[in-house]
C-alpha cells in the first residue's frame, strides 16, 4: 500500500495496524515521520509482531489541529493477544503531513490491559474515549457482560 493513499489520519493508523498484523515493515517505516524513522528497530519489532495475534483496533477519537489541519490527535484501542486471554491497548497517536501523506510524530501508551472501573460502570472510560466504561472498556470486560 502507498502510505499517500491515507487520505486521513484515522485511515493511517488503520492501515499501520493492518501492517503490524501482516508484518509490513516497508509500509510501518514509511508511516513515521523522517526525522524519527532511524530509531525504528526493525528487527526487534518484526520479531514483537511475530509474536502477537492483532484482532482488532478501535478508533475512540480524532482531532485536527492547525491553521492548516495539517496535525492531528488520534485515540485508539487494540486487541491483540491470544484469544483465550486478549489484551485491550489504548494509545494516543500524534501526527502531521509530511510530503503530502500523514505520518507518526509520537504515540503515548495509555494503558496496557482491560482496567477495573473504580467506582463502577458508570464512572467515565480510563482510556480517554470520553464514554462510559460500561459503553466502552467495560462492554468487552467478562464481568461487566454478566
Amino acid at each position: 500500500m502507498d502510505i499517500r493513499l491515507a487520505v486521513l489520519p484515522q485511515q493511517l493508523i488503520r492501515a499501520r495496524f493492518a501492517a503490524m498484523a501482516m508484518g509490513n515493515m516497508d509500509f510501518f517505516r514509511q508511516s513515521i515521520v523522517r526525522k524519527h524513522r532511524h530509531l525504528l528497530k526493525t528487527d526487534e519489532v518484526r520479531e514483537t509482531f511475530a509474536r502477537q495475534v492483532f484482532h482488532s483496533i478501535t478508533l475512540t477519537h480524532v482531532e485536527r489541529k492547525g491553521f492548516l489541519r495539517h496535525r492531528a490527535v488520534v485515540h485508539s484501542r487494540i486487541v491483540m493477544g491470544r484469544l483465550s486471554k486478549p489484551v485491550t491497548h489504548a494509545e494516543r497517536t500524534y501526527l502531521k503531513r509530511e510530503l503530502g501523506a500523514w505520518r507518526i510524530i509520537h504515540i503515548d501508551h495509555m494503558e496496557t490491559g482491560i482496567p477495573e472501573p473504580k467506582n463502577g460502570r458508570n464512572v467515565p472510560c480510563p482510556c480517554g474515549s470520553g464514554q462510559k466504561y460500561k459503553r466502552c472498556c467495560g462492554a468487552t470486560h467478562p464481568v461487566a457482560q454478566s
